[in-house]
């Protein structure tokens, strides 16, 4: 099986752990693949962005490959005022974390080709942001996930 549908294979757990998640994460109602930060933002989306702002590092092994690279997930919430939404947004951006972290860190599935694939979180950053748009303030976390993975 190939490295893509390997890494894509990952990809598509960590978007379905997302979506399994929705209500622990604010109420989100959609959560979908990007390859870049939308330029439209729709409150209460998520994005799960591969490879954004890093790159594969490839170790070469006689059986195979390790993978490292960055996945980052975000997500955005509309309030009325800034402090409203400060808490709530950082600590759904921390329960995105412990969906990745601790006894959660690996990430597990069965490929569209029925190949079992397996990876690991081996570090994060998490960003609590926001900022004002006309009459509304848009919060968001954004989680940096960096995945290893051997294929």
């Amino acid at each position: 099986m190939s490295s893509s549908d390997q890494i894509n294979a990952i990809v598509d757990a960590i978007i379905s752990r997302v979506n399994d998640n929705t209500e622990a994460l604010g109420g989100l109602i959609s959560v979908t693949e990007r390859d870049e930060e939308p330029t439209y933002i729709e409150p209460l989306t998520s994005y799960v962005i591969p490879f954004v702002e890093g790159r594969d590092t490839i170790g070469i092994y006689a059986n195979g490959e390790e993978h490292s690279y960055p996945i980052h997930i975000v997500a955005f919430y509309k309030y009325s005022d800034l402090a409203t939404g400060l808490r709530p947004v950082r600590n759904w951006g921390l329960a995105a974390l412990d969906l990745f972290t601790r006894t959660n860190a690996t990430i597990t599935t069965t490929s569209a080709l029925g190949v079992a694939c397996g990876a690991e979180t081996a570090g994060a950053t998490l960003e609590i942001g926001y900022w004002r748009n006309g009459d509304y303030v848009m919060h968001f976390w954004t989680l940096g996930l960096q995945v290893k993975q051997i294929v």
